[in-house]
């Protein structure tokens, strides 16, 4: 059997992303943020989706130039 997550909870993308179990709630009504599923009343972020949100959103900084 594949021990690979393919979704998470809210409270479990709090904890991967730090974003708060509230904004997440408030995002889903503005639909806006990470993709999500809805399986009866429980929420679900898919896990290849959720990662490639996260990869998606702007970075800061200085990317160093190879030498």
């Amino acid at each position: 059997m594949n021990n690979e997550k393919i979704s998470y909870t809210e409270t479990e993308v709090e904890a991967l992303t730090g974003l708060k179990v509230k904004t997440l709630q408030r995002w889903r009504l503005l639909n806006q943020g990470p993709p999500f599923r809805r399986l009866g009343r429980c929420v679900r972020y898919p896990a290849d989706a959720l990662h490639t949100w996260i990869n998606s959103q702007p970075g800061g900084g200085q990317q160093s130039e190879a030498r």
